[in-house]
């Protein structure tokens, strides 16, 4: 298989020195003999980007090609688009385990999100047995401490995002990276009726993709060394 992403192509040439490469023809099957649990030691790889058949198709061929390794956790599969196409990969995206596909996750940024963030943060901290002046005392903490955090947020230095079931707030997750690529999640709440269901995984899994997408995390340091983008590398992990 000829392989035009120069990533790609520097993976393989480690993973063939670490481990076992056959091609099969219209795809590669990469195995790490020595570290089977390995998810990316372990996986497939392919000429192009999923269509809407592969979904079935390549979870089929990983169980038929990885189904005698009883370590394997995950199914990873990576292939060849140095532009970045991720052809049809939501199905599989859908599929993972940090993946809760009947949320509405997006950045807070209205004066309705800012509040709901602010209840559901009173519903998680709020002691079950707590007096209604207690909970009172909570919610208006908690409301100096979100007024601190939308401060940043309206000054360019923080994310944050919240889960949204049919319009009724679930859950909640502060972000921030700064120019060097530095990075931390924080307050990572999840409503108490609500837990569970994956939505701290969703909520992470999307903040991680928006720094990556938006706020350009770790691009900078690279720059400053004299490097520029010149392909994306894709796969996924399900």
């Amino acid at each position: 298989m000829n392989i035009g992403s120069v990533g790609w192509s520097t993976d393989l040439m480690l993973d063939a020195d670490a481990g076992r490469i056959t091609d099969r023809g219209d795809y590669l099957l990469i195995r790490t003999p020595e570290n089977p649990g390995y998810c990316w030691g372990t996986y497939l790889f392919f000429p192009c980007g999923p269509t809407a058949q592969d979904f079935v198709r390549w979870r089929e061929l990983f169980v038929a090609e990885f189904g005698d390794i009883k370590d394997i956790t995950r199914q990873a599969f990576g292939w060849d688009s140095p532009e970045g196409d991720m052809g049809v990969a939501q199905p599989f995206l859908d599929a993972a385990p940090y993946h809760n596909s009947g949320l509405d996750i997006h950045v807070v940024d209205s004066d309705n999100d800012w509040q709901a963030v602010i209840e559901g943060a009173t519903a998680t901290h709020a002691r079950p047995d707590a007096t209604p002046e207690q909970r009172q005392g909570t919610q208006a903490r908690l409301t100096g401490q979100m007024n601190g955090y939308r401060a940043l947020v309206d000054a360019g230095k923080r994310r944050w995002f919240a889960a949204f079931i049919e319009d009724e707030h679930v859950g909640n997750f502060g972000g921030f990276v700064d120019v060097a690529g530095n990075g931390f999640f924080q307050e990572v709440v999840t409503h108490p009726a609500y837990r569970r269901q994956g939505i701290c995984r969703s909520l992470t899994y999307y903040a991680a993709q928006y720094a990556l997408e938006s706020l350009g995390a770790a691009k900078w340091i690279y720059g400053q060394l004299g490097f520029a983008e010149t392909e994306r590398q894709v796969g996924m992990l399900v």
